[in-house]
């Protein structure tokens, strides 16, 4: 964000179901130290962690242990997007980064509700393929894909493959 000639950042929160160890917490951590080198804070909130992984240096602010995941009842979902929307507003965040799998639909749920930003990564085929059926489908395609502003594809492969689901940007 440019403000009087002064560069400032939104303030982040990535939200992934898990940062254990592999392709989407190499991408947190990368993700977090860009921010970080730009003098920008950065939020992570997820659902299962890996006791022995640190979180990185450069997040600000963890929030783990929510239940992020594409099996919880409704009750549990809820719960979860209001837990969500209580930290959007604890730390006036104003962009919602969300990350497969289950936290998906907390996310754009919670950032809508908030009134903020969405983007969206998809890593791979698994983050649209990992939720079966026609309801997810159409939850994907007409719910959650019109509702991301940014959608980032970790490569041209994925764009194609996610093009019926979320939009082109």
């Amino acid at each position: 964000l440019q403000v009087t000639g002064v560069q400032t950042c939104a303030l982040p929160i990535l939200v992934s179901e898990s940062y254990k160890h592999g392709g989407v917490e190499t991408y947190i951590d990368t993700v977090s130290s860009w921010l970080h080198g730009k003098d920008c804070k950065l939020y992570l909130a997820t659902g299962e962690s890996n006791e022995s992984k640190v979180v990185h240096a450069s997040i600000d602010k963890y929030y783990s242990g929510l239940k992020l995941s594409h099996d919880n009842s409704l009750a549990e979902l809820l719960k979860t997007i209001d837990e969500l929307r209580n930290i959007i507003r604890e730390q006036n965040i104003d962009v919602v980064h969300a990350h497969p799998f289950g936290s998906i639909i907390p996310s754009v749920f919670a950032a809508k509700l908030e009134n903020k930003k969405l983007v969206l990564t998809v890593h791979g085929p698994s983050t649209i393929t990992s939720f079966s059926g026609a309801p997810y489908n159409d939850l994907l395609r007409y719910i959650i894909g019109c509702s991301v502003d940014l959608t980032l594809y970790v490569s041209e492969e994925m764009k194609f493959i996610s093009e019926p689901f979320f939009r082109r940007d």
